[in-house]
């Protein structure tokens, strides 16, 4: 099934030093991460634009899915 998430998408000016120590805060390279980083299209300025996403894939069984994807 297709879902979406709405969040927030920021300028790096710095990619590779920020996105490594955001890597390390995410703890991705952790023994049983959290986090895994992919690069996925977002919809950006009315067009579809690769971007960095940190996607949640601990286990979900005790949890609620928020079917809107606004989880502010």
């Amino acid at each position: 099934s297709e879902s979406q998430v709405w969040g927030e998408v920021v300028y790096l000016p710095h990619p590779a030093e920020t996105l490594r120590w955001l890597d390390d805060y995410e703890g991705i390279f952790d023994e049983t991460p959290e986090y895994v980083r992919r690069t996925l299209p977002v919809w950006l300025n009315g067009q579809w634009q690769p971007a960095e996403v940190y996607c949640y894939v601990a286990p979900t069984d005790e949890t609620l899915r928020i079917a809107n994807g606004d989880f502010g």
